[in-house]
């Protein structure tokens, strides 16, 4: 291939790498081990895989001869199942406990305990929750945990340091449970109380001088030992049939897996490995158990001024309540002062989070708030161009009914009609048109939508486009037309739409190139008797 041809054809790869990558979908089959994790809870889970649930999953995926693949979503909110399960997101949670409610579960696998955690160097020696030490020392605490209940319930209070929730563990390793344990090991405080896996791991992973009491032996009216199990989509039956299998098959190496990452194992004749730490033993009657970390419903509002009374950040907690798609608890927040505007770590404000899980009554109440409609995400992205991105038209309406800028523009100079063509459903590009979107607008390098869409291979959003009256013969700042990216890419299919909408076979660009030219330069044979067949007619 000439130079010149070469050059607008590099022209075209960067305009593709520019508008962005079209997500895969993920195809809800047994071959596909589809696993619910956070992305930012270590040792548990990461978006690297390097958490101890990341590694069974991988043992069990290999095993099943499965595909594995993760839905990543923070764990620390209410709700969990009914936004990954009841949507589809995923099959299987790693770890939950045993017979949770409204999921499969399978034979529990392990059982381990919450901890208090201290240096090696500190002369304690904890037997009791009423140690007189307890209300001396400073305790970490994670913000809603057993742990901090069951202290709380011994008076242990004034001298806790809180750690509050936050959902951004993946961009922050700071926010992340197990720093309590870190600090712990700096001296920044003098002992934690924490889910005995985040300690573990520092002690046997991370080899650092610490002491882990158990705290199941030591309280009676706070459950503090759990049997974790697999978590499965209750409408997977089968599933579930074949994980239990798989668990015992892999027994060895989940066992490894498990003590590698230091987590406790307590004794347990019930599961499929039992460890050497003692167990609690049957529990009275316990009338407000608590469960380790999240599960469904809502939460209370009652809950929400605590975490506001601890120190907790009411504009943190008003993303926590957005991830949760917690309408009632956002209001309440944002009446009690949060900032309808106000950025999260990763640079989501609380409209963009709502509008990129396409919670839409949410999105509803926000722009009935104020929220700011042209302030962008940490892409770049505007609300109005997040909701097309995610093909969510209802939204999309809500933002334009309300104001937004149509003319609106990402930091790559792609227009609201560019991004619809390639990522959104052709009735929402012609509900934008309708909307008196530019059909010819050009991004920097001089493409339109039309060009996009042909790029992209999107067939019906092109015939969208020319049946709207899109300029076919348009050309971008080196003379590349929409039927050049047909016939390089040659889509048949595309070519005859752009021929019979009136497209310019003998069209050149700067350097002399044309559609012809194009196609035999490559040997596309079949797409150059079409066009000498579209030239004749």
């Amino acid at each position: 291939m000439k130079h010149g041809a070469q050059k607008w054809l590099g022209v075209l790869s960067i305009m593709i790498l520019v508008s962005g990558n079209v997500a895969a979908s993920e195809a809800n089959k047994i071959s596909t081990l589809r696993v619910c994790a956070d992305p930012g809870n270590m040792p548990l889970s990461n978006i690297k895989g390097e958490g101890f649930q990341n590694k069974i999953a991988e043992v069990l995926a290999e095993s099943l001869g499965a595909n594995l693949s993760y839905f990543w979503r923070p764990t620390i909110e209410r709700g969990l199942t009914r936004k990954t399960f009841g949507e589809g997101k995923c099959d299987v949670m790693m770890s939950v406990p045993a017979n949770m409610p409204r999921i499969l579960t399978t034979q529990p696998y392990y059982r381990t305990t919450y901890v208090i955690v201290h240096r090696n160097d500190r002369d304690y020696n904890i037997k009791s929750l009423d140690d007189p030490i307890l209300k001396e020392a400073s305790i970490g605490v994670f913000q809603r945990s057993a742990a901090r209940e069951a202290l709380r319930r011994h008076g242990i209070k004034k001298n806790t340091v809180v750690h509050a929730m936050s959902w951004v563990g993946d961009l922050d390793e700071k926010v992340q449970p197990h720093q309590q344990v870190e600090k712990v090991t700096r001296g920044e405080i003098d002992m934690a109380a924490v889910w005995g896996a985040h300690a573990g791991y520092h002690k046997a992973k991370l080899n650092e001088p610490l002491t882990l009491v158990p705290m199941n032996v030591l309280e009676d009216t706070v459950y503090l030992q759990f049997d974790m199990s697999l978590g499965i989509d209750r409408r997977k039956g089968e599933l579930a049939k074949l994980l239990n299998e798989t668990l015992v098959k892999e027994k060895e190496k989940i066992q490894k897996i498990l003590e590698e990452f230091g987590v406790p194992l307590v004794k347990c004749d019930s599961c499929l490995i039992s460890g050497h730490l003692p167990e609690h033993g049957p529990y009275g009657d316990i009338t407000t158990p608590v469960e380790p970390g999240p599960g469904d419903g809502d939460v209370a509002l009652s809950d929400v001024d605590k975490w506001l009374a601890d120190g907790a950040d009411i504009n943190q907690e008003l993303n926590n309540a957005i991830i949760a798609d917690d309408l009632p608890r956002i209001k309440y927040l944002l009446d009690k002062g949060a900032d309808v505007n106000a950025r999260d770590p990763q640079g989501y404000t609380p409209l963009t989070n709502a509008l990129r899980n396409k919670y839409q009554r949410v999105t509803k109440v926000l722009i009935e708030r104020g929220a700011d409609l042209e302030l962008t995400d940490g892409n770049g992205r505007s609300p109005l161009l997040l909701s097309i991105e995610k093909d969510d038209q209802e939204s999309a309406g809500m933002l334009l009914d309300a104001g937004a800028d149509p003319t609106v523009t990402n930091k790559k100079g792609l227009t609201a009609l560019h991004v619809a063509v390639e990522f959104a459903s052709p009735s929402l590009v012609e509900y934008l048109i309708e909307r008196g979107l530019d059909l010819n607008s050009k991004n920097p390098a001089g493409y339109t939508p039309l060009m996009v869409a042909v790029a992209k291979h999107a067939e019906k959003n092109t015939i969208a486009l020319l049946k709207h009256g899109a300029d076919v013969n348009a050309r971008n700042k080196v003379g590349v037309t929409a039927l050049m990216i047909a016939v390089a890419s040659k889509e048949i299919l595309l070519v005859e739409h752009l021929i019979k909408a009136g497209a310019k076979i003998d069209a050149s660009t700067d350097d002399g190139q044309t559609a012809l030219t194009i196609a035999h330069k490559n040997g596309f044979d079949d797409v150059e008797n079409l066009l000498n067949q579209g030239g004749d007619s």
